[in-house]
């Protein structure tokens, strides 16, 4: 199938194939300098099975998402507990095994955006690195350093 191009003036590009034109505007200015958001250091590193992470957001969901869709997650000993919040329905706790670098750290994400990496790593295991609750964290597979997710934290709320 031969797909056409055409540009139309300075703003848009028609694409025609077949039955479909699909058409888009374009973007003007400079892209933002994504490397800044990048942690070039790493202070925490947790190794996790992947499915085992994702299991645990999909638990935490079901109750953070009737309040502020943030998962906790504690990094203690050799394990990641994974808690999701909801004035309703009470809480969810759900730990796992991990491999970490340091005895003990804490972060807050939506659960629907860290769901949502997870599931975009095809990988048995993923690697979670971070240097504080409120810095960029990152998520990336064990086997594949040049594959990087950043996940911005969130702040929590003081009742």
């Amino acid at each position: 199938e031969t797909v056409q191009i055409s540009f139309v003036g300075d703003s848009a590009v028609v694409f025609r194939g077949g039955n479909v034109e699909l058409t888009t505007l374009t973007l003007n200015g400079e892209f933002p300098d994504y490397e800044k958001v990048i942690p070039e250091e790493l202070k925490v590193m947790c190794s996790v099975h992947t499915g085992d992470m994702l299991n645990a957001c999909r638990q935490a969901r079901v109750f953070a998402r009737d309040g502020d869709m943030i998962a906790r997650l504690r990094l203690l000993g050799d394990n990641v507990t994974i808690t999701g919040m909801s004035k309703e329905k009470g809480r969810s706790e759900a730990t796992f095994d991990a491999d970490l670098n340091v005895e003990e750290a804490y972060i807050a994400f939506n659960v629907r955006y860290l769901e949502d990496a997870l599931k975009a790593i095809d990988d048995s295991k993923t690697i979670l690195g971070m240097n504080d609750a409120s810095s960029a964290a990152v998520i990336r597979p064990v086997n594949d350093e040049d594959y990087i997710q950043v996940i911005m934290p969130m702040k929590e709320k003081k009742d």
